[in-house]
């Protein structure tokens, strides 16, 4: 197989993962006058995110380059960019879901259209949010029945970067190729090479500071390092089954 030059760097341990789903099931949480849930996937003290009662709307305020929910729309189209839409068990979250809110985001505001009504009984929302650096997916299921809102659990996937899918709780298997895939030489000067690319689907390289640096979806046998300087890095893969590899990458 012929050599190409993409962009890389790999070597020992971040972890090869199952791309596990963190889920929290927590005590259903009702909305009442002024009530407020700070939303921690995982577990760590610290909030992701805070959902607040205000004048009978469920929402949150936020900083959109580290989270988002999925919306009707985006600022661009003029419609539905603050209101959370109602999502149903099975739905991709990932980097292509329409996260249009600015900033501020609600469940059922007065202003939303008919169709943008959350249905009566349990749904989902879709949700992007920053841990650290890197960039992550997860859902929450809510309950909303006459115009009360109950969140019920949450959930996200820990791997960096990778889709979830409303309701799913539990990762994809990858072992097979936890033992079948191997990266070399490690650590590596000048290229990395794979033992099996025709069982990975893409790659992915990640900055430490969580900038993606390179992505590739035509998996040669040997990806050049030489333009990139010396230093750590993460390397994702997704399979052709659908499960996640990650690893830490250093180039020396």
């Amino acid at each position: 197989m012929k050599k190409i030059t993409f962009l890389l760097i790999l070597i020992s341990a971040w972890s090869i993962s199952n791309g596990a789903i963190v889920v929290r099931d927590i005590t259903d949480f009702t909305f009442t006058t002024d009530a407020s849930l700070d939303f921690d996937f995982n577990n760590d003290g610290t909030a992701e995110f805070t959902f607040s009662e205000s004048g009978g709307t469920v929402g949150a305020m936020f900083n959109s380059d580290e989270i988002n929910f999925v919306t009707y729309g985006t600022i661009d189209d003029g419609e539905g960019w603050d209101v959370i839409k109602s999502l149903t068990a099975g739905t991709v979250v990932n980097s292509s879901s329409m996260f249009g809110s600015l900033g501020d985001a609600y469940i059922n505001p007065f202003w939303a259209t008919t169709g943008q009504i959350f249905p009566s009984g349990d749904s989902y929302i879709g949700t992007t949010f920053k841990i650290g650096n890197f960039k992550y997916y997860g859902w929450i299921l809510v309950n909303v029945t006459n115009d009360v809102v109950v969140v019920k659990k949450y959930a996200y996937n820990n791997l960096a970067e990778q889709p979830i899918t409303t309701g799913q709780t539990t990762g994809i298997e990858t072992n097979e190729f936890i033992d079948l895939v191997t990266i070399y030489p490690n650590p590596t000067q000048d290229f990395v090479s794979f033992n099996q690319p025709e069982m990975i689907k893409s790659v992915a390289i990640y900055a430490i500071n969580g900038q993606k640096l390179f992505e590739s979806f035509d998996v040669q046998q040997s990806i050049s390092l030489e333009n990139f300087p010396k230093g750590t890095y993460l390397f994702t893969m997704e399979t052709i089954s659908g499960g996640q590899i990650s690893k830490k990458v250093v180039k020396k």
